[in-house]
């Protein structure tokens, strides 16, 4: 089983810094049981995710990580995971809340 995917800092998207996530090493750890692609244009249609303010393609995501096609962002992720009745969707969704939710309360300090 794939570990959860990691969470990479510092992308600046309209003039923001945010959070992204490898889009394909969450299809791998959520077990999806379709190919990526279908997978990816499928949510990007179904929840009108917006490329480059939700979604990306880069070589690398923020802090030199390999990626394999695209990136999203920390809340993409976080939404993705809310919408998913699956425990690995659950558990997803709990780690990248409890980030989001610290990286909030840093942002107050």
């Amino acid at each position: 089983m794939p570990d959860l995917p990691f969470i990479g800092e510092g992308l600046e998207l309209q003039g923001e810094l945010v959070d992204t996530v490898d889009a394909r090493h969450l299809f791998e750890y959520l077990g999806i049981g379709t190919d990526f692609n279908t997978w990816f244009d499928t949510i990007v249609a179904a929840f009108g995710f917006i490329k480059y303010e939700d979604y990306g393609g880069s070589e690398t995501c923020p802090g030199g990580v390999p990626l394999h096609g695209y990136w999203m962002t920390l809340n993409m992720a976080r939404e993705i995971c809310s919408r998913l009745s699956t425990h690995k969707g659950a558990i997803a969704y709990m780690y990248f809340n409890t980030h989001y939710v610290k990286q909030r309360e840093a942002l107050r300090l």
